[in-house]
């Protein structure tokens, strides 16, 4: 009997063990929540852009500036942009900017002296020497974009000032700032004004000409936006370089008005950093092919005419003063005041 009672007393005392390890029984585990799994936001849809080239890699600002920033877009983009690049022979370089104010194209690489048709005053843009902050800073930049928007009907997205300017080569000797008797190939309003101003004749000659022209005695010497003999073997026909370069070239970055306001802002801020990115290193290689072509253009027995003095005053301010006069001062009076207050603060005159 003794031992029945010790035995149901230890089960007893183990079953109170029990119901107090599990809590008493009185509440049940509970059972957790299901957590909800998240559904993936899909990657937005790549954007294309479609671009035209004002020049193929003959011409150093597709070198520099044009191939450069079209590649720095596809790059800092990845799969978010899609570039498709025609080249100048879908529609000739000088008549660009029509399909691309009729959307044919999204973006264009050219510059602004093209444009001179629509305005006078675009050609301010080579105008003056500076970096891209300085022409921003001084209010050329901002003008040209407000003129391009407001008036020519394309967003300017940016300059691409190139460091080397605009180039005088002749057959002939040139002791002073005087082109009496000389024929240059100079075409355009930037060019005009300055040769005839110094007593010279402009000629129209298209480029694949130039060399037989010069060869043949049809022109004196050309007047060159840039770098660009050497790549054309002119080193084998001229005879002079004049120096120093006029102004500095540049180029730009053009986009359809509809296309850029309808891009999403990421893709904005994609083509602005790259915009700005090529506008520092593409005028660092401009200085450094400009310097490349004149060791090649000496090495092939061109001698080099230098100004100085009173004859580099009236080379520098001839070319400044005949364009101010010429295109700056008789375009929209809305905007010309604007240019020249910009190009003053550039020039430090």
């Amino acid at each position: 009997m003794l031992r029945r009672v010790l035995f149901l007393t230890t089960v007893f005392v183990l079953l109170l063990g029990l119901l107090a390890a599990c809590g008493g029984g009185d509440e049940p585990t509970p059972t957790p929540a299901p957590v909800a799994t998240a559904t993936p936001t899909p990657p937005p849809e790549p954007v294309e852009l479609n671009v035209i080239m004002a020049w193929d890699r003959r011409v150093e600002a597709t070198v520099v500036s044009g191939d450069p920033v079209i590649d720095a877009i596809a790059r800092i983009g990845g799969d978010r942009v899609v570039i498709n690049k025609v080249g100048p022979e879908a529609v000739p370089s000088f008549q660009q900017i029509q399909p691309l104010k009729d959307g044919l194209f999204d973006l264009n690489f050219s510059t602004a002296g093209y444009h001179a048709g629509q305005s006078s005053l675009v050609i301010s843009s080579s105008l003056a020497r500076g970096s891209a902050e300085e022409r921003r800073t001084c209010g050329l930049s901002g003008a040209l974009e407000d003129l391009y928007s407001e008036q020519i009907g394309v967003k300017m997205l940016g300059e691409f000032p190139m460091g080397f300017g605009n180039k005088v080569y002749t057959t002939k000797p040139m002791t002073s700032p005087d082109f009496s008797g000389l024929k240059l190939r100079a075409s355009g309003g930037t060019y005009e004004a300055f040769v005839e101003t110094l007593g010279g004749e402009t000629v129209t000659i298209a480029v694949p000409e130039i060399y037989s022209g010069l060869e043949k005695g049809v022109i004196d010497g050309i007047m060159f936006g840039g770098v660009g003999a050497d790549a054309l073997g002119l080193g084998e026909v001229l005879k002079y370089m004049i120096k120093p370069d006029l102004t500095e070239v540049t180029s730009a970055l053009f986009a359809n008005e509809d296309s850029w306001n309808a891009l999403p802002d990421d893709v904005k801020d994609i083509i602005n950093q790259a915009v700005s990115e090529v506008q520092v290193s593409g005028r660092e290689a401009g200085f450094a092919s400009s310097d490349r072509e004149r060791e090649a253009l000496l090495a092939a027995g061109l001698e080099e005419v230098v100004f100085t003095g009173a004859d580099l005053e009236l080379w520098n301010s001839t070319f400044y003063e005949a364009n101010l006069e010429n295109n700056i001062r008789t375009g929209d009076p809305a905007y010309a005041s604007r240019i020249e207050e910009a190009l003053t603060c550039l020039t430090g005159s």
